[in-house]
């Protein structure tokens, strides 16, 4: 599987980047899944998220704190 990366536009104070995952299938198909992650000092935290607006909610949980 090969990972591309998108730094999208920070989100109170922490990275957000758009992951696709490209899988190549048995019979030679691109496959593309998406998931945001969420990086604090150039290490990613929590897990990977669905959408943008889960990435979001994360966040808004960690700033609670």
């Amino acid at each position: 599987m090969d990972y591309e990366y998108k730094e999208l536009k920070p989100y109170k104070g922490y990275d957000v980047y758009r992951s696709d995952r490209v899988r190549t299938d048995i019979l030679g198909r691109h496959i593309v899944y998406t998931v945001y992650l969420v990086a604090d000092n150039d290490d990613f935290i929590g897990t990977e998220y669905q959408t943008i607006k889960e990435a979001h909610r994360f966040i808004d949980y960690l700033s609670k704190k």
